[in-house]
């Protein structure tokens, strides 16, 4: 099992602001795990998440 990115790595990860990921998550576009307080980031959803905006032809 991979180990779940805490907000602030997957933050990192994505090169995204908190706001964008807290708006993505809240409308459901990424998925998270609670852990009592904690908001937490399976990797494989992470990889989905930029899977689900990728882009063919040029950016």
């Amino acid at each position: 099992m991979e180990a779940l990115l805490t907000r602030e790595e997957a933050i990192k990860v994505l090169r995204v602001s908190a706001s964008k990921l807290d708006k993505d998550r809240a409308a459901g576009r990424i998925g998270c795990v609670k852990l009592g307080d904690r908001v937490l980031f399976e990797p494989a959803e992470i990889r989905r998440y930029v899977d689900a905006h990728r882009v063919k032809g040029t950016c």
